[in-house]
Formats: C-alpha cells, structure tokens, sequence
C-alpha cells in the first residue's frame, strides 16, 4: 500500500511546519510533496482541485479542508500498527 502524501505550499512557513509536524505525528508515515512539483500538480488536476490548496492524497483519493486531519491521523495510526506487526516499513 502507498504511503499517503501532504501536499503543501512550500513558500508559507505555517504550511510548512504543519507538514513537518504532520509527518513527526505519523511516525514518518506520511510523506510531503510541495504544491509546486509536477506530482502534485498531476493529482490536482486529475482530481480536478485548485493547485494551491492544503491537501491529503490517500488509498486512490484526495482529501482536502477538514477531512485532512482525520485522515493523516487514520493514515499514521495504520502504519504504526504495520511496522509494529512486522509487515515492513511501507
């Protein structure tokens, strides 16, 4: 299973420490992708979703506003429980 992944606004320092706090939380589960790299840009518009926007890329889906939270906490509590039952990192 892939690991879901934050997007950001790299240039906003409050964005940017969320994310890092994020990953902190989530045991290095979730992994940040800046909201100016083509892979972020790929998953807006295929998803059809402003490229701007704070968001969570998850099991085939984009998250946005306030089902990110929920989910990133879903996503790191998921993979703790992996790596604590021995079925690998990612």
């Amino acid at each position: 299973m892939a690991r879901p992944a934050l997007i950001y606004r790299t240039t906003c320092p409050a964005c940017r420490r969320l994310a890092i706090l994020a990953v902190i939380l989530s045991a290095g589960w979730v992994r940040r992708i800046g909201v100016d790299t083509p892979e972020a840009r790929n998953l807006a518009t295929a998803f059809h979703k402003p490229v701007g926007q704070l968001a969570v890329f998850h099991r085939g889906r984009l998250y946005t506003g306030r089902a990110i939270p929920l989910v990133v906490m879903r996503a790191a509590i998921g993979g703790v429980a992996r790596a604590l039952n021995g079925r690998g990192r990612y």
